[in-house]
């Protein structure tokens, strides 16, 4: 055996035990030999959890903030300043990955180890993690919730491709499922950031070294040139995923243990198509399959998305773009749609109708909807002709697409107004990204009103357009016509699912927040009382859905200026969230409403000891300041936003926190803005959105560590801070950012302090 080959059968061993004998996050782990590091930068080392074939992985505890960590430390030696340099920036890529299904990378750098630098890398720990194939089979999972697992990684993966990251190294092992069925893919980049792909494409002839794990590469991977791998690269990957998980293996062996005969038999031979192994997946998933594993990448899916959307098309019944539509096929995808229908005549007509007519029958309906997918596909067409400019180099914007959809589609299916109405809405959510609101609101106006003709007023569909609407309204700041539509969402919940489902209580909600907007908080408390009876009756014992209506139930009492009942329905929503509830969004949105309670009353030290474990904020990681200069110890009381110039809430949020201070900075509040230019933002566009708010307290910018300090996974977001202590954070910022009551309660408290220090000096 030659050392290539040698070394290929180490690699395929221990990328066979990273996903069967190595601990996952959760897992008992393994201990710490003499070998393996204490302490890595600021990270104090406590197990091993896994050990593979790029790296090892520690469980660790995070000096500051305090908090649970994961470590990777990669297999790669960084022999320049420029590695160490590219590091960083690769970093500063990769933690910009918002995205729940995405384990978060907190920091990456080196450190010293026997003489070389090697790259580490600090990431969320999710605790209780299986690989995304032992989950399925220890629970048991049927083929509909494999799907909806695996749609969640499809959805992870496209959103790191969005933003230019390829993995490169999709394997089940770097797909973790929570215990709440929550997926997360990690490892996300860590090759290219590394380095690795770069060095081990060096090394290859010497050491049969390829980046990834090899029964899950694709096959450009065995070219091992690292400008040679794309997105599709990870759709092959994902086509493999997809396979192992619903057949429970991979579709070929090697029983060589020589690389360039597994490279051969992934670029060459034969694989077992998944049909083979299960006859139940013969056709539509059999093709998904075999298009997300084409070895032509340009005939495979080409991204996550497309993928993710075939395989909805099958679950919703529709036609797959993975298989040739033809009579034959049609005919299926109609029987498919429709097989109540299919059932009864089948039933009902067997000895009166014969094959002809029934066969003629459906073809009348396949035919008419060919028809339609003939006349939408035309129209495309023509946007597209019309909307590009011909020549090289020239950039469209999205909004004149839009435009011209707009144009050509006045009088384009005059017989048709369900397809007029797809197209609509579709071009009004567009405007509305776009933030062409008045365009917006035309279009999903129009939407509306043909859906009600066409479908009813209690459609899917009817309600998908007032839901768009809603949050228009609400961008917009048009919170009399927001509670018209909220209304009408809760009356089409309320007829189709009744008062005690989940889907009536958030439209009620809804309707809720609404009211609050314009003034009516009595009614809107009065409502959610009731919200709550109702739902009791009916579903007692979904600790979590009562958990969303006790902080809401909470925060209203609050509002209203019932502080006391405020807190005892959101002390005891805190200690059930606690104790009952894994979920740390739960956890911390109780925490959050309780604190609220809790300052309204004065009562600071209690609010600061539910954050006793969480991080005090001793500086700010200023890079300059943008406006003003902000002086933490000018005052005791300070409340930090957090906010980016793009963000449409963020708009609408620094208006109100300018009031806020404006009101209070007189009696001891002062007011930080702390933004990091994320997306397409800019100092120039910041400057321009501070000076048009009008915006008189300071704001900083600074470079990603006060985000993760206080754990901010997106904007606006507040903290409220006193002497140096959290004493309250808003996730999910309401209506207003921090209400009157909450503010009087801790001035006040202030005030009493400081009189109380000048009565005992005077003494």
């Amino acid at each position: 055996m030659t050392d290539s080959d040698d070394q290929f059968k180490k690699n395929q061993d221990i990328d066979s035990d990273d996903q069967t004998r190595t601990s996952l996050p959760g897992s008992s782990g393994g201990k710490l030999d003499s070998h393996h590091p204490k302490k890595i930068g600021q990270y104090l080392i406590k197990r091993v959890i896994a050990s593979g074939g790029m790296g090892t992985v520690f469980e660790a505890l995070q000096e500051n903030p305090k908090r649970p960590v994961a470590v990777k430390v990669v297999k790669s030696d960084l022999e320049s300043a420029g590695a160490v340099q590219r590091l960083e920036y690769e970093a500063q890529l990769l933690a910009r990955l918002r995205h729940p299904g995405i384990a978060q990378i907190y920091e990456a750098g080196s450190y010293e180890d026997n003489g070389k630098q090697t790259p580490y890398f600090a990431m969320e720990y999710i605790p209780n993690a299986k690989s995304i194939i032992d989950f399925a089979n220890e629970n048991n999972l049927n083929t509909s919730s494999k799907f909806d697992l695996f749609l969640q990684v499809c959805d992870a993966i496209h959103h790191g491709h969005q933003r230019g990251i390829v993995h490169r190294d999709i394997k089940p092992s770097n797909i973790l499922v929570d215990s709440s069925g929550r997926v997360r893919v990690i490892d996300f980049g860590v090759a290219r950031a590394t380095d690795t792909d770069m060095k081990q494409a060096g090394q290859l002839t010497n050491y049969g070294q390829i980046v990834g794990t090899v029964q899950y590469m694709s096959p450009e991977q065995f070219k091992a040139d690292p400008h040679d791998i794309d997105i599709r690269s990870d759709v092959y990957a994902l086509g493999l995923i997809l396979y192992e998980l619903l057949s429970g293996s991979l579709p070929y062996s090697v029983s060589s243990d020589k690389i360039f005969d597994f490279a051969t038999e992934v670029r060459e031979g034969k694989t077992i198509s998944i049909s083979e192994k299960d006859s139940s997946f013969k056709g539509d998933v059999d093709a998904i399959i075999q298009k997300a594993m084409n070895r032509d990448r340009e005939q495979r899916y080409q991204s996550a998305f497309g993928l993710a959307q075939d395989i909805r098309r099958f679950i919703n019944g529709d036609a797959v773009n993975a298989t040739k539509p033809g009579f034959g096929y049609q005919i299926k995808v109609f029987t498919r749609k429709n097989k109540l229908v299919i059932g009864l005549v089948a039933t009902v007509f067997v000895l009166l109708l014969t094959s002809v007519v029934v066969t003629s029958s459906l073809l009348v309906t396949v035919e008419q909807e060919s028809e339609r997918v003939k006349k939408a596909n035309t129209f495309m067409v023509d946007i597209f002709e019309h909307g590009v400019p011909y020549g090289f180099g020239k950039p469209v914007p999205i909004s004149r697409l839009l435009d011209e959809s707009t144009e050509l589609l006045n009088g384009a299916f005059p017989n048709d107004p369900e397809i007029e109405s797809d197209i609509r809405h579709a071009l009004g959510v567009g405007y509305y990204w776009c933030e062409k609101s008045d365009e917006a609101r035309e279009n999903l106006d129009y939407a509306l009103e043909l859906r009600r003709k066409t479908l009813g007023d209690l459609h899917p569909k009817t309600k998908e357009t007032l839901e768009a609407l809603d949050e228009l309204n609400s961008i917009i700041g048009n919170y009399q016509e927001n509670l018209v539509v909220c209304q009408e969402i809760c009356r089409i919940d309320s007829i189709n699912f009744g008062l005690g489902n989940e889907e009536t209580v958030w439209s009620r909600i809804n309707v809720a927040s609404a009211l609050s907007k314009i003034g009516k908080k009595s009614d809107a408390l009065k409502l959610i009382k009731k919200t709550k009876q109702d739902y009791l009756a009916e579903k007692s014992g979904e600790i979590k859905m009562e958990s969303e209506i006790d902080v809401t139930l909470s925060w209203y009492c609050l509002e209203n200026g019932l502080i006391e009942e405020a807190e005892r329905i959101a002390r005891a929503n805190y200690e059930l969230s606690t104790s009952t509830i894994e979920e740390s969004r739960y956890i911390e949105r109780s925490k959050s409403t309780l604190a609220a309670a809790l300052l309204a009353q004065g009562k600071l030290d209690e609010a600061r000891e539910l954050y006793d474990n969480f991080p005090t904020y001793d500086s700010l990681d200023r890079e300059y300041n943008i406006r003003g200069d902000f002086d933490q110890n000018k005052s005791d009381l300070h409340l930090i936003i957090f906010w980016e110039e793009w963000c449409p809430h963020c708009d609408k949020m620094m208006h109100k926190i300018e009031k806020v201070y404006r009101k209070y900075k007189n009696e001891g509040l002062d007011v930080v803005g702390i933004t990091n230019y994320w997306q397409s933002s800019t100092r120039e566009l910041a400057e321009k959105f501070i000076e048009s708010h009008n915006i008189s307290f300071p704001i900083i910018k600074e470079g990603g560590a006060a985000a993760d300090h206080f754990n901010v996974t997106g904007v606006p977001n507040i903290r409220l801070i006193y002497k140096g202590n959290l004493i309250w954070d808003q996730q999910l910022i309401s209506s207003e950012p921090i209400s009157k009551q909450m503010l009087e309660g801790v001035l006040k408290h202030i005030l009493d302090s400081n009189k109380t220090i000048l009565g005992s000096k005077n003494y």
